[in-house]
């Protein structure tokens, strides 16, 4: 499509914050009142539009309404916005708990201190009070941007605020988005017959309302998710913007721009854990495996149990775990599915260096694609055990049926999503994107993964899979079974 992998990276941390700015639960916050545009004299005061920008991506946009209160500042985005979605919050959550969850109908509430006395203001934003639920922020100047604090302290997002006056037009032209994603829908979903059903027909017909009731980015990404959460069993389909790239990156030069897409750490028993995050570019997940394999396991745990892939880079994971090539499944458009067959295709091998981005913007309606991992020079042999999750979904999830079907690794946890799809970013227009699951996995015997996800070997909660895990990689390394405590929180990091 449009951009690079790192284009690609950026896009992902918009989505995920997005997620956590507008769809967070919690309790109840009062709404500010609407008050005059703020001026020198009275800072942060009154109607403002606020940009959130993460690195490599266009900003996301939201009016808000900020006044003063006892600690600091408090401030909200339009009441009534998320009880106006279609009445789609009362449908999901209960005419009951929708205004309590919601209340006002505000989407996005924040709430902070002032810089004074050289400390920085601090305060959290999200919906809801629950501390647990918002991401954290800090204020070094009412004119500087404010940054968005991870739990582990990573900036993770920037918002800028610049003064706004009530009755300020529509941010983007939702409407339009809106019938570009339907067009998107039909020509380009995975499966002709699921564009076509009624659950989609529903989604459409609530999106096109709910573009209409729009009036910023946080109002139209809000309302798509509940119409998606309301009619869809395939997952989301996620919007995001392009536009204003230049822009976000100016406000990170000098800063670090990237979490890290994984974390190994380590026991005494010698018992490796490598949590994967994303499996977007090939070197990110080269970079993730050579950390694991340097920590030298007797046996390796793979977290996957946040992870959505979303690219072919996940069948590097395979190739640093087999010494012989692995069977990776195949994908299919929408036109090519009633050809699937064993050994039906187009071969590719995967080694080392291949592009994952450009080669899944290669694929159209009637791609059939048969992915074959090669291995690497030192690929790990011991025991493995993978943790999923509901979570674990599009590569990850067909990473997850590959390496099971080859017999390779056992898994732990939760069953998976159920949506092991290839999804692609489609243009929209209007600076915005639209990433749709076209192409949908086959395991290499020709079977699916069911669409009720793929079934662990050893079934538990998703908070206790490690410790089965665990359990099960010291039964067969014939290790105590006591648990050994962990030896570093962070043995390898990629730079």
């Amino acid at each position: 499509m449009m951009t690079s992998g790192a284009g690609q990276r950026g896009r992902r941390r918009v989505v995920g914050i997005l997620v956590a700015l507008t769809l967070l639960l919690g309790g109840c916050v009062s709404p500010a009142r609407p008050r005059e545009p703020a001026t020198e004299q009275r800072p942060l005061q009154g109607e403002y539009l606020a940009s959130f920008h993460v690195p490599y991506a266009g900003p996301i946009r939201c009016y808000l309404t900020v006044e003063s209160s006892e600690s600091g500042i408090k401030a909200n985005t339009r009441p009534g916005a998320a009880l106006a979605m279609l009445e789609g919050v009362e449908r999901l959550l209960g005419t009951l708990a929708a205004p309590v969850i919601f209340p006002r109908g505000m989407i996005l509430t924040w709430n902070s201190t002032m810089p004074a006395d050289g400390k920085v203001g601090e305060g959290t934003i999200g919906v809801g009070a629950s501390s647990a639920l918002r991401v954290k922020t800090r204020m070094h100047s009412p004119r500087a941007p404010v940054e968005l604090v991870y739990k582990d302290g990573r900036v993770v997002a920037l918002m800028t605020l610049e003064p706004g006056a009530p009755g300020t037009p529509a941010v983007s032209d939702y409407p339009a988005l809106a019938a570009r994603a339907a067009e998107a829908v039909r020509a380009d979903l995975f499966d002709p017959a699921l564009a076509s059903s009624s659950q989609m027909s529903e989604y459409l017909s609530d999106l096109a309302t709910v573009a209409s009731k729009s009036r910023d980015d946080a109002e139209f990404l809000f309302g798509s998710y509940l119409a998606a959460r309301r009619h869809l069993r395939i997952g989301t389909p996620l919007f995001y913007r392009l536009e204003g790239e230049r822009e976000s990156a100016r406000l990170w030069e000098g800063r670090e721009q990237e979490a890290e897409p994984f974390k190994v750490t380590a026991d005494d028993g010698g018992i490796v854990t490598l949590r994967l995050d994303v499996l977007a570019r090939v070197e990110e997940v080269d970079q993730a495996m050579q950390a694991a394999l340097a920590a030298s396991p007797k046996g390796l745990m793979i977290d996957l149990r946040t992870c959505v892939g979303p690219t072919l880079a996940s069948a590097r994971v395979a190739s640093w775990l087999c010494s012989t090539p692995v069977e990776m499944g195949t994908y299919a458009g929408p036109a090519a599915r009633d050809q699937v067959a064993p050994g039906a295709g187009v071969g590719l091998d995967l080694g080392r260096g291949f592009h994952a981005e450009r080669l899944a913007d290669g694929l159209k309606r009637d791609s059939l694609l048969r992915l074959r991992a090669q291995p690497e020079g030192g690929a790990y042999t011991g025991p493995v055990v993978l943790l999923t999750s509901r979570r674990t979904s599009s590569t990850a999830e067909a990473l997850v049926a590959a390496l099971r079907s080859a017999g390779r690794v056992e898994v732990a946890g939760e069953r998976t999503a159920g949506r092991p799809f290839l999804s692609r970013e489609i243009d929209i227009g209007h600076g915005w994107v639209l990433r749709l699951p076209t192409h949908d996995f086959w395991i290499c015997n020709g079977s699916r993964v069911p669409a009720t996800g793929w079934n662990p070997d050893h079934a538990c909660g998703k908070d206790a899979a490690p410790e089965h895990a665990r359990k099960r990689l010291r039964e067969l390394l014939r290790l105590p079974l006591a648990a050994a405590p962990v030896r570093s929180e962070d043995p390898q990091r990629a730079h």
